[in-house]
C-alpha cells in the first residue's frame, strides 16, 4: 500500500463545490416580512463556510491514511454521490428518516464497519439535529408524522 493524498484532495474539491452551491442558493433566500434577529440565510451561509473551510483543509493537507490504490477514490466518489442524492431529495422526505438512512449508508463508506455503532450514530445524529433545529432554533424541518 502507498500513501494516497489525491482522494482527500478530490473530497476537498467536492466540498468546496457543494459549499459554493449552497452559498449561491442561500443568497437568493428572501428575508421575508418580519424576519427575526437571525436571517433565514444565516444557517446556510454558515454551513457553506464550514464546508468550504473543511474542503480547503482537505485540499491543502491531503490525508495521512493508507488505502489500496483506487479504493479511496471510489469511496470519495461514492460518498459524494450519496451526499448529492441526500441533498436533492431532502425536501421530499422526513428529515429524521432521511438523515438516519443517509448516515447509516455513508458511515460504512467512511470506514465504520461495526453495525451497532453505525445504527447508534445514525439515529443519534438524526434525532439530535432534529431536536436542535425544532426546539433550539424553533425551525421546522420536513417531517411525515
Amino acid at each position: 500500500m502507498r500513501r494516497l493524498a489525491a482522494p482527500d484532495r478530490l473530497l476537498g474539491l467536492i466540498l468546496l463545490a457543494i459549499g459554493a452551491g449552497i452559498a449561491a442558493s442561500a443568497v437568493t433566500i428572501d428575508d421575508g416580512f418580519g424576519a427575526g434577529a437571525v436571517s433565514p440565510r444565516a444557517f446556510p451561509l454558515l454551513l457553506c463556510g464550514v464546508l468550504a473551510a473543511i474542503g480547503l483543509l482537505f485540499l491543502v493537507r491531503g490525508g495521512p491514511h493508507r488505502m489500496p490504490a483506487g479504493s479511496a477514490g471510489r469511496a470519495v466518489l461514492g460518498f459524494a454521490a450519496l451526499l448529492l442524492i441526500y441533498c436533492l431529495t431532502f425536501a421530499w422526505g422526513d428529515f429524521r428518516i432521511w438523515t438516519a438512512v443517509f448516515m447509516g449508508v455513508s458511515l460504512p463508506w467512511l470506514g465504520e464497519t461495526r453495525p451497532l455503532r453505525v445504527a447508534v450514530i445514525a439515529l443519534a445524529t438524526a434525532l439530535g439535529i432534529h431536536a436542535l433545529f425544532r426546539y433550539g432554533f424553533d425551525t421546522v424541518l420536513p417531517v411525515w408524522f
